[in-house]
């Protein structure tokens, strides 16, 4: 048995669920991720997923401005989740079953870490993830 554990990001950060889109959008590039838990202001439970999908398909494409548009606008709220110990065909059962590629990875309410499909699929721990290199960007 291969646990989520194993497999999962802990490097991502979670975000508010009042920043905004721009402010997702610098997250998600630093590092490396394209998807972040989205976080309840006020207790700091996981009540979201914004995606680097939700941006594009929700946000952008609708013709919002990602300056004012808030990560509450775009992300799916009441996110489907796994935890730390499930095994790795429980959370591809849920991506499944959902349609989705990101789970959040919550223990005893704290998010975790993320697992992604590809952090599945290619089993790459957290250092091999590309985080955002401002001497390799192309302008």
């Amino acid at each position: 048995m291969t646990a989520v554990s194993e497999r999962m990001s802990t490097d991502v950060a979670p975000i508010p669920i009042d920043a905004t889109l721009v402010e997702a959008a610098r997250q998600m590039r630093a590092s490396g991720a394209g998807g972040l838990p989205v976080l309840d202001p006020e207790g700091g439970s996981c009540v979201g997923i914004v995606t680097e999908r939700d941006v594009v398909v929700r946000a952008l494409a609708e013709g919002r401005d990602a300056r004012s548009a808030i990560v509450r606008d775009v992300a799916t709220l009441k996110p489907v989740t796994c935890a730390p110990d499930d095994d790795i065909g429980t959370a591809v059962g849920l991506m499944r079953q959902h349609e989705i590629q990101r789970l959040p990875v919550v223990e005893e309410g704290d998010i975790v870490g993320v697992i992604s499909l590809a952090d599945i699929i290619f089993g790459r721990p957290d250092e091999e993830r590309a985080g955002f290199d401002p001497e390799r960007s192309v302008e």
